[in-house]
């Protein structure tokens, strides 16, 4: 399978690296089928051998082509000299096969068309098993296998010449390996063109009168296969036939017709279906693109089509880009060139990502305290998000506009701690914390006792605790009074809890910070003050 999805990077790779200068390369390469009586039921991977005959030693061709096999087979590649393999791999099973090829120049002109067909006749045998002998005289005792005898019957399709004008009746007889009047067993017969699609459909018989086909074609010539088997049997033996168009009629103009899946995902790799009739131009390049509303998405796949008056029809690969714009959003595909153009619709899906809702600044302006400050944050999210700010004297809840906001806050003390939080459907998306250092106004110039102090400052530690204590016990006693949750709205809600414990934790945990970090400044200051004073007194 890995090989599989390598090939056909390789081939989305090549496609899209093909030489786009405007000078046409000629090459002549011929396709030969080199599969020979190969065992049934066994996967073998040499079946056509592709040679550039006009490769020269010490160059490189990028040839791209495409094969069209009559045995379910459609395969893209690109060869330098020659290849052997890498062409696909075939399984048959007993019986005997007429295996046809054809190559189709993709990036460049070929010089000798004569040579981009092959047809083979293909015989899957088993093993015999030696048979058994009898102890008395040795002989050997025969299989009667009459199913297996009736298909070893080789038909043969009689047309009165090969070649016939377009809008003429072929009159055939099939001819089987007996002398009566009608088949032994039902057979059927039918009529494809050389791509292998069926141009009259399969019927049964088993009288041996005439049968007829009268074709009507628009090109200049066509080949067609007259097919036919008997019943129950595997073997499928057949009758080439080709038609001249020679009248005088309207010429049929260029078309292109291009499909594919209806849905697909950025990154996907979709087969495109390119149908269409050449006419007689000598323009030989369509372009292929993704659109969104007239404009390119994608880098263009370039496929040539080299013969005039004739049909074609290609699968090729093509990756969905991944840059796309987000949401669901009808594309078409376009294919454009050989003076024509058409487009096929498809629905890509690139799913939306959630905007990020986190607060990227949290600070104030003011240096002094008072009573009443403003706050600023600058923050990104969605446009219905919410801003709750927590301190001491209140709390407040403020729909958020714009992306820098300032928010009037009332404080209480001058080193107070500020909780902003960023809400969005009810639910806490980021929290950020504002200590503040604001310089007090009260009288704070007699300095007390060191005892005094150390009291002082542990109370200070303590209240702060307190402090912070109560601003998460008021947002708890917010979060409780919120209206009761719908069901879905609990399941949404038990999806965010553990995120709601982990903020919690974060929050604990600053405070943590917070706190011994007050604490160490106050042992640090203490120790200074400790060795102010002793050196003061060895100096007196």
């Amino acid at each position: 399978m890995k090989k599989n999805y390598l090939t056909i990077l390789i081939i989305i790779i090549t496609i899209l690296t093909i030489n786009t200068s405007a000078e046409t390369i000629t090459r002549d390469v011929e396709i030969k089928i080199i599969l020979e009586n190969p065992e049934p039921n066994q996967n073998h991977t040499k079946i056509f051998k592709v040679e550039n005959l006009d490769h020269e030693t010490g160059t490189t061709d990028l040839l791209h082509f495409f094969i069209n096999a009559t045995i379910e087979w459609n395969t893209t590649r690109t060869i330098n000299k020659y290849t052997e393999t890498g062409l696909g791999t075939i399984n048959l099973e007993p019986g005997k096969y007429e295996l046809c090829v054809e190559l189709t120049p993709l990036n460049f002109e070929d010089t000798n068309l004569s040579n981009n067909k092959d047809c083979k006749n293909i015989t899957t045998t088993e093993l015999k098993p030696i048979n058994e002998t009898t102890e008395e005289n040795n002989e050997e005792t025969p299989i009667i296998n009459e199913t297996k005898n009736m298909c070893d019957c080789k038909l043969e399709i009689i047309t009165e010449k090969n070649i016939y004008e377009n809008g003429e009746t072929i009159s055939f007889i099939i001819k089987d390996c007996s002398n009566t009047t009608k088949y032994e067993e039902e057979i059927e017969y039918w009529v494809e063109n050389i791509f292998g699609e069926i141009t009259k459909n399969k019927l049964e018989t088993t009288t041996k009168t005439p049968k007829s086909y009268t074709p009507r074609i628009q090109e200049s010539e066509k080949t067609f296969l007259i097919k036919t088997k008997i019943n129950n049997c595997t073997q499928i033996h057949k009758k080439i036939i080709t038609i001249r168009n020679q009248e005088e009629q309207e010429p049929k103009n260029t078309n292109i017709e291009i499909t594919t899946q209806k849905e697909a995902k950025p990154g996907d790799i979709i087969i495109l279906e390119l149908k269409g009739y050449k006419a007689k131009t000598l323009k030989t390049l369509i372009n292929i693109q993704l659109e969104l509303q007239g404009k390119k998405q994608s880098e263009t796949l370039k496929v040539y089509v080299q013969k005039q008056n004739t049909d074609f029809h290609l699968r090729i690969p093509f990756q969905i880009p991944t840059k796309l714009p987000e949401g669901l959003k009808e594309y078409e595909i376009t294919a454009e060139g050989l003076d024509t153009q058409n487009t096929t619709m498809i629905i890509i899906n690139k799913e939306e990502k959630e905007p990020e809702t986190k607060i990227n600044n949290l600070y104030t302006r003011k240096q002094k305290f008072e009573e009443d400050i403003n706050i600023i944050i600058s923050w990104e999210g969605p446009e219905n998000t919410k801003l709750r700010i927590t301190t001491q004297k209140e709390t407040k809840l403020i729909e958020l506009t714009t992306k820098t906001e300032t928010i009037p806050i009332r404080i209480k003390k001058h080193n107070e701690t500020i909780i902003a939080e960023l809400i969005t459907n009810e639910e806490t998306k980021d929290i950020q914390i504002l200590q503040l250092n604001l310089e007090n106004n009260e009288e704070e110039q007699e300095q007390p006792k060191i005892g005094i102090k150390e009291e002082s400052e542990e109370q200070k530690i303590i209240m702060n605790n307190q402090e912070l204590i109560t601003i998460l016990e008021q947002q708890e006693q917010q979060k409780a009074e919120i209206k009761e949750e719908s069901e879905e709205q609990k399941t949404i809600t038990a999806k965010t809890t553990m995120t709601q414990n982990q903020i919690k934790e974060n929050q604990k945990q600053i405070i943590f910070i917070i706190i011994t970090t007050i604490s160490l400044l106050i042992l640090f200051k203490q120790e200074i003050k400790k060795s102010i004073q002793k050196i003061t007194k060895t100096k007196s």
